[in-house]
C-alpha cells in the first residue's frame, strides 16, 4: 500500500491529465521526490507519513507510458521534463548549451517482449545526483 499526498487518481483523471500533456495545456511534468526512512512509512496508515520515491521512477514511467503509448514524442517528453521547467523557472539549465549547467542523465532504451527496458546512468551510480534531464537528440532523427 502505498501513502502519498495527493493521492492517486482515477483512470478518467490520468486520462485527463495524458490529453492535457498531449494538446499542450500542461507544459512540465515535475516530481516531489520525497522518499522516508521504513521506520517512518512501516507503522500504522494514519500515523505514517506522505511520500514516495518520484524522481528515480520518473523518467521510465515516462517513457513506458507516454512515448511508448504515443501520447508523447520522445522530444516532448524531454522538453516537459527538463527544458520547459528550466525556461518558466528562468534556472540554467534544461539545455546542452554553452554556458548552462551540466546536469545530465543519460539512458539506454531496450525493448524485450513488446516492454520498453530502460536503464539510466543514476541506477549505476547511486551517488549521482540528478537535476534535470537532458538528452542530445538529433529531431531530424526521430
Amino acid at each position: 500500500m502505498r501513502k502519498m499526498n495527493p493521492p492517486l487518481r482515477t483512470s478518467d483523471d490520468v486520462e485527463a491529465i495524458k490529453e492535457g500533456l498531449k494538446d499542450g495545456t500542461i507544459d512540465c511534468i515535475v516530481t516531489d521526490h520525497a522518499p522516508h526512512h521504513i521506520d517512518e512509512k512501516n507503522c500504522e496508515f494514519a500515523l505514517a507519513l506522505n511520500g514516495i520515491v518520484g524522481f528515480e521512477t520518473s523518467l521510465g514511467l515516462g517513457l513506458q507510458y507516454l512515448v511508448k503509448s504515443g501520447v508523447l514524442t520522445l522530444n516532448e517528453l524531454i522538453e516537459k521534463m527538463a527544458v520547459n521547467p528550466s525556461r518558466i523557472l528562468r534556472i540554467n539549465k534544461g539545455s546542452l548549451s554553452i554556458d548552462a549547467d551540466a546536469d545530465i542523465t543519460i539512458f539506454l532504451i531496450r525493448q524485450k517482449n513488446g516492454r520498453l527496458l530502460f536503464q539510466n546512468s543514476s541506477q549505476r551510480a547511486k551517488t549521482l545526483r540528478l537535476t534535470a534531464l537532458l538528452f542530445a537528440v538529433n529531431r531530424n532523427t526521430l
